[in-house]
């Protein structure tokens, strides 16, 4: 399975690929592969989800992840936990199964990715010039 998915670097950069999950997870986690994942936006029957990938133990190796400060607000203002982020952050979709209950991934929607640039734009510019 291949989906677009936000790659967001510590240098603030926005990117968005093509890829299947463990191109997403080596993204998210170059060291190791390992990365957590964690909720932004939960999915719903009526709605698609957005979930985050980071480095499991990147807060742990500081010279091998650098802190993404973009990261923190880019989650934040899409509806997500308030956290510091170090090293690569992607982002991918997640949605309902018909008929169960069961969370799957998916490829970020157009209008997805049109809501994570536009955020992004904001929570990337310096202070004082938002």
């Amino acid at each position: 399975m291949t989906g677009i998915y936000a790659l967001i670097s510590p240098d603030g950069r926005l990117e968005f690929h093509d890829g299947v999950p463990e191109r997403i997870w080596k993204d998210a986690d170059p060291h190791n592969s390992a990365p957590s994942t964690f909720a932004i936006q939960h999915a719903s029957r009526s709605a698609l989800g957005l979930e985050g990938h980071a480095g499991g133990s990147s807060a742990l190796v500081c010279d091998a992840y650098p802190p993404n400060h973009v990261a923190g607000s880019l989650v934040a203002a899409l509806g997500g936990s308030e956290r510091y982020f170090f090293g690569n952050l992607t982002i991918y979709g997640s949605r309902i199964l018909p008929g169960s209950d069961e969370v799957a991934r998916r490829g970020l929607s157009e209008a997805q990715q049109q809501l994570i640039t536009a955020v992004h734009a904001v929570v990337s510019q310096p202070i004082g010039n938002v």
